[in-house]
């Protein structure tokens, strides 16, 4: 995969039976978000086989090799498994004239030095070189930010022309208030994105669109007490 990108990451429990908690995955460099579980009910040679299965969505804003795992779970009751390692390769992206090869997006806090209570403005945007059918955002868990209790975020959708071809792109800024005082990192946010999937076109004219996942990355505020 490259860099921006997102894909799922399946965790199987063989042996477990419903209930428990989600198991968390932290990995140094990438944003991994739990999408949800199910459980499954087979019979292998007359003897019921209980499994669980975690979904989880990865998205990776900079390239590099990303170790995930052995991961040490408890099952309860004194009890735990550990999974296999897993490495997940992600390359830079390429582009060329300016037109991105595949989405990107990226973030800002303005301005990125602010005073307590201040109103600050995070921003998100995108860039395509596909159309942009529809952008779906996830807020951060903004440390010393607060969403202010009035006004709303603000969208557009917009197009640039490139020598090498037309680029949608698609921003939005939402009010923040700062509350708490010193550095203040921002963890990034996932976007879902919606585009014309070309390579799957049904035919008389119908096209089917795909969804992916995008990391924008996470920015940094300097807060002042006043």
């Amino acid at each position: 995969m490259t860099a921006g990108q997102g894909i799922t990451l399946s965790l199987i429990l063989q042996g477990v039976q419903g209930g428990g908690s989600v198991p968390a995955i932290d990995v140094p460099g990438l944003l991994i978000s739990h999408r949800g579980s199910q459980n499954q009910l087979r019979s292998v040679n007359g003897r019921v086989a209980y499994s669980q299965i975690h979904q989880y969505q990865v998205l990776a804003p900079s390239p590099g090799r990303y170790p995930i795992g052995p991961l040490t779970l408890p099952l309860g009751a004194g009890e735990s498994a550990t999974t296999n390692l897993v490495t997940l390769l992600v390359l830079d992206r390429v582009a060329t004239a300016g037109r991105p090869a595949t989405l990107e997006a990226a973030a800002a806090l303005t301005p990125d030095v602010a005073w307590e209570g201040q109103v600050v403005l995070w921003t998100w945007s995108v860039r395509s070189p596909s159309e942009l059918l529809h952008v779906e955002a996830t807020s951060p868990d903004f440390d010393g930010l607060r969403l202010v209790p009035y006004g709303s975020p603000k969208s557009r959708v917009y197009q640039v022309d490139d020598p090498a071809g037309t680029i949608w792109a698609a921003e939005q800024s939402t009010p923040l208030v700062a509350v708490a005082t010193g550095e203040r990192p921002q963890p990034g946010a996932a976007l879902r994105v919606t585009v014309p999937d070309d390579v799957r076109s049904i035919g008389f004219g119908i096209r089917r669109d795909r969804r992916e996942a995008v990391a924008v990355p996470g920015v940094a505020i300097r807060i002042r007490p006043l």
